[in-house]
């Protein structure tokens, strides 16, 4: 559990129905908010977040989304990681093709996510779930280091007064969930243009 007395990296929330999905957005609409995340960026990055977390929850039976506010080059910057353990995605390809979604979610599909933010990741493999993880910074895009779009990027210590409960899975090591690297893609996302956050209840 994450205590909200001193500072906090991530925050891993469960999501597993209708109710989790709107805690999830009210945290991440919080956490970028306190970060500095302007109106329109931060609007990007809950579009973008509901998308993925009702992916993870219609298309992968439920799952968790860890929140990590980060730092690169002086720029502050918050990335999510949306895990499940479903049945992956078959085909990529299509899954990431502009305009393609299963009309299940808000319309945007896995494409149309990753054009709000400014890095995206995809880790799936068929019958053993898939991760994706999203990068979105408060100003311009810094530069990343070599080795990928998500290389470079430090967590960062932020006061977090909300208790919230962790559900990552004891695999990988010190409570991480394992990696899926089976099928990998990395994808940088086109720039986007850069409210006080709602009071949310304990949980």
């Amino acid at each position: 559990m994450t205590a909200g007395a001193g500072p906090s990296v991530a925050t891993c929330l469960p999501v597993g129905s209708d109710a989790d999905l709107t805690w999830v957005r009210k945290r991440i609409r919080q956490t970028a908010a306190r970060l500095g995340f302007g109106l329109v960026q931060l609007t990007k990055l809950v579009t973008a977040a509901s998308e993925l977390a009702r992916n993870t929850l219609v298309h992968g039976g439920g799952g968790h989304v860890e929140i990590t506010p980060v730092e690169r080059g002086g720029a502050r910057g918050l990335r999510l990681s949306f895990v499940d353990g479903g049945p992956g995605i078959r085909d990529v390809e299509l899954a990431m093709t502009d305009g393609y979604t299963s009309g299940d979610g808000l319309g945007l599909g896995l494409s149309g996510a990753r054009r709000l933010v400014h890095e995206f990741e995809l880790d799936t493999e068929p019958g053993r779930g898939t991760t994706v993880t999203v990068v979105a910074w408060t100003a311009d895009v810094p530069a990343a280091r070599s080795g990928g779009a998500m290389t470079g990027a430090r967590d960062i210590p932020v006061h977090d007064p909300v208790l919230v409960r962790d559900v990552r899975p004891a695999t990988g090591g010190a409570g991480t969930p394992a990696r899926l690297d089976a099928h990998r893609t990395a994808v940088a996302a086109p720039a986007a243009v850069p409210a006080h956050p709602p009071a949310g209840p304990a949980s």
